[in-house]
């Protein structure tokens, strides 16, 4: 075995230490990188779609109180769009604010305003008439799937059905 120098030895140090310094700093770079791409893969991600926003707030697609100057949220539709200080009123106090809030007279400030002046007039259901279209008939029909026609009348011959439907609409 051979024996080191103390050449070596000094040459040894001075290389590992360099050694040492080179690795320190490739990972600190590296983790500033890192660091750089997450923060913009995140900002674009905020920006793009929302969902990062969403999931900060804790509550999405939150509703405003329909009742007319309130701000409040509401508690969903099992409380008809109230919030909690109007959620036990009267059905016609309810009826009222929903049809001021549908166009004249709507609430001019707050969260409900928002509601019903964005997006909640524009996605209105259609709302059909479900009744049968036999005459004198006043069961609730299974829909357009079956023609409008109710359970009891629902085997009814062709042409029947089409003089039926051609009395209904006029």
């Amino acid at each position: 075995m051979s024996q080191r120098t103390p050449l070596d030895r000094e040459l040894s140090k001075t290389v590992s230490l360099h050694v040492d310094q080179l690795v320190a700093t490739i990972s600190q770079v590296v983790r500033e990188n890192i660091a750089i791409q997450v923060t913009e893969y995140l900002s674009s991600r905020a920006l793009g779609s929302g969902r990062l926003a969403e999931l900060r707030e804790g509550r999405r697609n939150v509703r405003g109180c329909i009742a007319p100057g309130c701000s409040n949220p509401s508690k969903g539709p099992r409380f008809r769009y109230l919030c909690q200080q109007h959620k036990n009123a009267s059905k016609k106090e309810v009826e009222a604010w929903r049809e001021a809030s549908r166009g004249h007279g709507a609430p001019k400030n707050g969260v409900a305003a928002a509601a019903v002046a964005g997006r909640a007039q524009s996605r209105r259901k259609v709302r059909r008439d479900m009744s049968c279209i036999a005459p004198n008939c006043k069961n609730v029909s299974k829909g357009p799937r079956f023609r409008y026609l109710c359970a009891k009348h629902l085997n009814a011959p062709k042409k029947a059905c089409e003089a039926w439907r051609a009395a209904r609409r006029g």
